[in-house]
């Protein structure tokens, strides 16, 4: 661990976010953002879409959290000195022998009935003084919403997503490593699963073998989309068990995985067999586009800058090259600020996590990808991905 430990980091960063935009107490929602400003992960938010969760947070006082009363002990494992508001109908059998029995009553000595009524109990505690509240509206319902208005018209109510979003996008030493293990794990794990690959082979296959060496190296396989041939012009869709791989197909996998939370995006093309010279051609034109974004990118370049060049690039070989994006930040979720795209004129800095890629779909023939992910440094960047960013061949086995 570095000096400034990685729950420090954060809170000055919303601090920081916090001070800038006038904002007195900031409430997440997402789960992901729980975590980010707690250290507490609401498991019961992460894995039910209906489930809500939320971490109040005004400086200098301890975090409140509202959770589901399935979380209750959770939580007071991972922040003993928060307050808790819980909901729901779930209870605990409790054993008063049980040492820590009592912590849990009285932390949960008056259970709501729903979560917004638990929330609005924990900004009551806030006081009678008109606050600017800022609710991360990415997880929080319109109920929800309407009912904290309704319950406090002193004080003025705005969306925190992107208060989040801005603290998010500088990482922390210990923050990178975490994702360049990801990244490893995912690079590791095509490299694995490509070895087994034989011809009749579906994209499910794969997908599941993948999946299975994620595990292996003490990931989670996050998401793959492995698609074979035509399928491979897609873009984002899911494996089917009808689609096989044959002598001179063309495959690309866009994928990841998660390790301790962060995650990796990546993607390779790989030919089989007999080679595919206009794939062959095309890639070249892609990789020389994403090799000058890398060459690009340095604290105080604007984004925007990065896109041009990357775009021009490309279209030196294929003069009809239309993309929206051509990479974007990484970290907890998938999509980090910021986004890399011509109308973005903010500057890249030092300790932003990128992920880079200029695919190109030539629908119903085939697609084309290769990502990677960098850290910027102070002159440049640093790839956290450690294999070879070349064309993929294997044999038609």
């Amino acid at each position: 661990m570095t000096a400034e430990n990685l729950q420090q980091f954060r809170q000055k960063r919303i601090q920081a976010e916090m001070r800038q935009n006038n904002i007195d107490v900031l409430v997440a929602s997402l789960p992901e953002h729980i975590l980010y400003l707690t250290g507490f992960c609401a498991l019961g938010a992460t894995y039910h879409a209906k489930t809500q969760a939320y971490a109040v947070y005004c400086p200098g006082q301890p975090f409140m959290l509202v959770n589901s009363m399935v979380d209750a002990p959770t939580a007071i494992d991972a922040l003993a000195d928060a307050q808790l508001f819980c909901y729901g109908p779930f209870r605990f059998a409790v054993d008063h022998a049980s040492a820590t029995a009592g912590i849990l009553e009285e932390k949960t000595k008056e259970i709501y009935p729903s979560a917004a009524q638990a929330l609005t109990a924990a900004l009551k505690k806030l006081g009678e003084k008109p606050l600017r509240i800022a609710v991360d509206e990415l997880r929080t319902p319109i109920q929800t919403w309407d009912c904290l208005r309704e319950a406090f018209p002193q004080h003025t109510i705005v969306p925190g997503l992107s208060l989040f979003e801005s603290a998010r996008k500088i990482k922390h030493p210990d923050e990178i490593a975490l994702l360049e293990h990801a990244a490893v794990i995912a690079e590791d794990s095509l490299l694995a699963m490509l070895e087994r690959v034989k011809v009749g082979d579906s994209e499910w296959d794969m997908d599941r073998r993948y999946r299975e060496e994620v595990a292996r190296r003490d990931g989670n396989g996050y998401f793959i989309t492995a698609t074979v041939d035509r399928r491979s012009s897609y873009s984002d869709t899911a494996s089917k068990p009808e689609q096989k791989v044959q002598d001179g197909s063309v495959m690309r996998f866009d994928y990841g995985a998660t390790y301790r939370f962060f995650c990796s995006d990546l993607a390779r093309t790989v030919l089989v067999g007999t080679p595919n010279r206009q794939a062959e051609s095309l890639y070249a034109y892609i990789l020389d586009g994403i090799h000058e974004i890398e060459n690009k990118i340095k604290p105080g370049v604007l984004v925007s800058e990065a896109f041009q060049t990357g775009m021009a690039a490309v279209r030196k070989g294929i003069p009809d090259y239309y993309r929206q994006h051509v990479g974007h930040g990484i970290g907890l979720l998938i999509n980090d600020n910021p986004t890399i795209n011509g109308s973005t004129d903010t500057p890249f800095e030092e300790n932003m996590v990128l992920c880079l890629e200029t695919p190109y779909y030539l629908y119903d023939r085939f697609g084309i990808q290769v990502e990677y992910m960098v850290a910027v440094t102070k002159n440049g960047v640093r790839r956290l991905t450690h294999t070879s960013d070349a064309l993929m061949y294997i044999p038609a086995r």
